[in-house]
C-alpha cells in the first residue's frame, strides 16, 4: 500500500460528516440508528459505526433501551468493548443528572416570538 493510500481518511469519515451535517440542518429527520451511530462515532473514532448502532437497536429495540442496558448486556455485543462501555455510563450518568436538576428557568409562552425561539432551541 502506498504512503498516500495509507494516510487517506477511512470511507466512513465523510459518511459521518455528512450525516453531522444533516443532524444540525434537519435533527429529526436524522434516523434513531443514525444517531446511535454518530455518538459511537465520538469513541470508536476509526471504525464503521453504523452496524454496531443498527445491531444495539436490533438488540434493545430502541435508543431507550440501548441506554438503559446492562453493563453485563452491552459487553455480549460484538464490538461494545470497555471504552465503549465507560462512554455509555457517562452518558446515562449525564441523562440522570439532566432529568433530576431542577429547571433553569420558567418561560411564559406568551407570544409567538416565545414559542419560535423555544422551537429554535429544542
Amino acid at each position: 500500500m502506498s504512503a498516500s493510500a495509507e494516510a487517506s481518511p477511512p470511507a466512513h469519515a465523510g459518511h459521518r460528516a455528512r450525516l453531522r451535517e444533516r443532524l444540525v440542518r434537519e435533527p429529526q429527520a436524522v434516523a434513531d440508528y443514525e444517531v446511535v451511530e454518530l455518538l459511537l462515532g465520538h469513541v470508536l473514532r476509526r471504525k464503521d459505526t453504523k452496524p454496531l448502532a443498527k445491531e444495539l437497536l436490533r438488540r434493545f429495540g430502541s435508543i431507550r433501551g440501548a441506554l438503559d442496558a446492562r453493563p453485563d448486556e452491552l459487553a455480549q455485543v460484538p464490538g461494545f468493548g470497555p471504552g465503549l462501555l465507560a462512554f455509555w455510563q457517562l452518558l446515562r450518568e449525564v441523562l440522570a443528572r439532566r432529568a433530576s436538576s431542577p429547571l433553569r428557568r420558567r418561560e411564559v409562552l406568551a407570544s409567538p416570538e416565545a414559542v419560535a425561539h423555544m422551537a429554535r432551541e429544542r
